[in-house]
């Protein structure tokens, strides 16, 4: 099992990984959170989607 935890002063990423034999299953993929799909080493994966998140100042 890996952990992959960067961060960068207002925010942080975690990430968890199995790594076996069949090759490595990300751990922390959720249904009720937007993904992105890319190309890792000629392999298609599903990573977690970056939070945008903003506010609105009404004058």
């Amino acid at each position: 099992m890996v952990a992959y935890t960067p961060s960068f002063e207002c925010w942080k990423s975690e990430d968890a990984a199995l790594i076996t034999g069949n090759g490595t299953r990300f751990l922390t993929l959720s249904n009720n959170w937007p993904t992105l799909t890319c190309e890792i080493g000629g392999r298609i994966v599903r990573r977690p989607a970056v939070l945008v998140k903003y506010s609105v100042h009404r004058s």
